[in-house]
């Protein structure tokens, strides 16, 4: 007859990663998730393509037209006269402040330059159009 005897002192040599690689995935999902709802504008345009487009690196202040030509000031709606007030309190809070000018493809190019006199009565000097890059062939 056979006696097996079990011995409790046998040191434990495995560890086991389940549990970790679950919660990681979870994390990872969740991330994924919230990613999406991070996208660019607020205002839903579609911009102007052109080859020559380069990323702004500081935006301080962002002026964007939607397709029916409605301004928004940093997310907000607002009228010609309300963004000039905020533009002007931005460069008398800061001299060098810089504003992005996003317009739809399908606003009038008329609203587009009264934006930019604008911005630059305000005595803001750098400005940038915001476009979309084209795809290189």
């Amino acid at each position: 007859m056979a006696v097996s005897i079990k011995d409790d002192d046998d040191i434990m040599a495995g560890i086991n990663v389940t549990p970790l690689v679950d919660i990681t995935l979870v994390l990872l999902i969740i991330f994924m998730v919230t990613a999406t709802f991070m996208k660019d504008p607020v205002v839903p345009i579609e911009l102007p393509r052109a080859a020559t487009a380069q990323e702004a690196q500081v935006k301080n202040f962002a002026l964007v037209l939607d397709a029916k030509g409605k301004l928004y000031v940093n997310g907000h709606p607002s009228s010609l006269a309300d963004a000039a007030k905020k533009l002007k309190a931005a460069h008398r809070a800061d001299p060098s402040v810089q504003a992005i000018i996003a317009a739809d493809g399908e606003v009038r190019h008329k609203q587009v330059i009264r934006v930019i006199d604008l911005v630059r009565r305000c005595g803001i000097v750098k400005f940038a159009v915001n476009v979309q890059p084209e795809a290189q062939p």
